[in-house]
């Protein structure tokens, strides 16, 4: 009987030490699997923040371009954008040095036409550059819309290890209390064949 009820209540205790030990490795898992994803989606945060500032600041450049709010401290306007600067200084040359190899570098006619290039040049470049704004705002838009999907998705990553480790917990639990039970089952067992269980 002595070595029926060592056994019986070796028995138990390794069930019990067994499901104690796998709900916690499951825990242990399920909390490393949680650390991974928060750096992984911390990480994607701090790669798309410049395209989501970028974005950000083209539509607020836009947004003042069409007169909607404020621009951004650092944005300059249309009329300062090295592209229109550019052709704007270059065209504005080619005209005074034509009108000066006549001799009409200050004439009427030179600002006249001086005036018309610069109109027309900033009548084509403006549409332009506010497209190039619109594409822009669409870059930090897209990637905020990333971020919303990625936050999304840890989100479901961590519940789902979460719920796993309940389960994993909940499970030790059973299987502990299934361990009791038969071990008690085995010394009740052991008990009756040797007739303690009889008055």
């Amino acid at each position: 009987m002595a070595l029926g009820t060592a056994l019986a209540i070796g028995s138990t205790v390794a069930g019990l030490i067994g499901s104690n030990k796998a709900a916690k490795a499951q825990e242990k898992a399920s909390n490393r699997s949680n650390a991974l994803q928060s750096r992984m989606y911390n990480d994607s945060l701090e790669f798309g923040a410049p395209y989501r500032e970028a974005g950000a600041n083209a539509l607020a450049a836009y947004q003042s371009e069409l007169g909607l709010g404020e621009a951004p401290e650092t944005y300059a306007g249309f009329q300062q954008a090295p592209g229109y600067q550019f052709q704007l200084g270059e065209g504005m040359r080619a005209i005074e040095q034509g009108a000066s190899a006549r001799g009409l570098r200050l004439s009427s006619d030179t600002l006249k036409s001086g005036a018309r290039f610069a109109t027309g040049l900033a009548d084509q470049q403006y549409g332009q550059h506010l497209n190039r704004l619109a594409s822009l705002s669409g870059a930090g838009q897209t990637a905020t819309g990333q971020q919303a999907a990625l936050g999304q998705n840890y989100a479901n990553a961590v519940g789902q290890n979460n719920r796993l480790a309940g389960d994993a917990r909940a499970s030790g639990y059973i299987n502990q209390a299934n361990a009791l039970t038969g071990g008690f089952n085995n010394l009740a067992g052991i008990a009756g064949l040797n007739g303690y269980g009889s008055y």
